[in-house]
């Protein structure tokens, strides 16, 4: 059908090649006349997906006439009668993550400049803002406290994992949840996911992402993302999300020096109550110095394996294995 055609070559100035052949070239014609179009998309999700950004540009299929064609959508799906009996997924609900009330911007040590922007951020005068930093520097620890600190403003803050966006994203699919999750995302004043890196091939995912990132951002909403790579490095991420994580500011996370992972080592030490000598300290610092994260899991294991530790030898014993 040439006006269909035409149709979808319209679309690809507005909505971008890639979308257009991902999300409507799929979509089947089973029937069509003068003022009526038939098709058949592959679920719901696609469906969803063409109400929300083609169906306000469907004015532009016309017939030979120029009358406005109008567009009929229905899923290939097994009537009910075939389908096989099958256990309905649970509704899920989409909250956001428990935060840790004893890592607050205060609590955390070095990169004064970053922890210093974060205390004093008005949200929407830089957005996005992308933080990122090598693995174990603190970035969950430091995201963790600025929303405790946003919450204290009175704003709405939403934060995730980019593990569980994903999983939200996949559960909405599934249970016909679309809406619901996109209310949730979309009416926050603050949306933080840590671990964007996560995204990396996970098209469907990314594509929400994109949207959501559009709409809270048209209206002035704050959005916080974390990454272990600066922009121009990530991998498997679309370009369009890329591009407008560079639209406010990159702000990168250093390491900590010896003495700041030490002192963390021992802040991290009196949360669960275990008495961290200097000298087990510094024989974790010396043997697991390949990174930060590397050293804050030889002090886990070390705090579940014995109940109290008064040496390096001993520390040696019990966690030489790791090494």
């Amino acid at each position: 059908m040439k006006a269909w055609k035409l149709f979808l070559t319209l679309l690809e100035e507005k909505l971008g090649a890639a979308a257009v052949k991902k999300w409507l070239h799929p979509l089947i014609i089973t029937d069509f006349d003068a003022g009526n179009l038939y098709l058949e998309a592959e679920n719901t999700f696609q469906i969803d997906w063409f109400e929300e950004h083609a169906r306000p540009h469907a004015h532009l299929l016309v017939n030979n006439n120029h009358r406005t064609i109008k567009i009929h959508l229905t899923a290939n799906e097994i009537s009910s009668k075939q389908k096989p009996a099958k256990q309905i997924a649970p509704l899920i609900e989409f909250r956001s993550s428990a935060l840790t009330l004893s890592e607050t911007l205060f609590s955390f040590l070095g990169n004064d400049f970053v922890v210093n922007f974060f205390k004093t951020i008005k949200p929407g005068a830089y957005n996005p803002i992308y933080l990122y930093g090598p693995g174990g520097g603190g970035k969950t620890h430091l995201l963790n406290g600025v929303a405790l600190h946003l919450e204290t403003l009175g704003l709405k803050v939403f934060f995730v994992h980019a593990q569980t966006f994903t999983e939200h994203v996949v559960a909405a699919i599934r249970n016909s949840q679309m809406r619901e999750f996109r209310n949730i995302y979309r009416n926050q004043d603050v949306l933080i996911i840590d671990d964007i890196d996560y995204l990396a091939r996970k098209g469907a995912t990314q594509e929400e992402l994109f949207h959501t990132f559009n709409a809270l951002h048209s209206t002035g909403r704050q959005i916080i993302v974390s990454s272990h790579l600066p922009t121009q490095r990530l991998i498997d991420i679309e370009p369009r999300l890329v591009s407008r994580f560079e639209w406010g500011i990159l702000l990168k996370l250093e390491s900590p020096t010896p003495d700041e992972l030490k002192e963390v080592l021992h802040q991290r030490a009196r949360t669960v109550n275990f008495t961290l000598h200097d000298s087990v300290a510094e024989f974790i610092l010396s043997h697991f110095s390949s990174s930060a994260k590397s050293a804050m899991r030889a002090l886990e294991a070390l705090c579940l394996r014995t109940s109290e530790c008064l040496s390096a030898e001993h520390a040696q014993r019990v966690v030489g294995d790791l090494m």
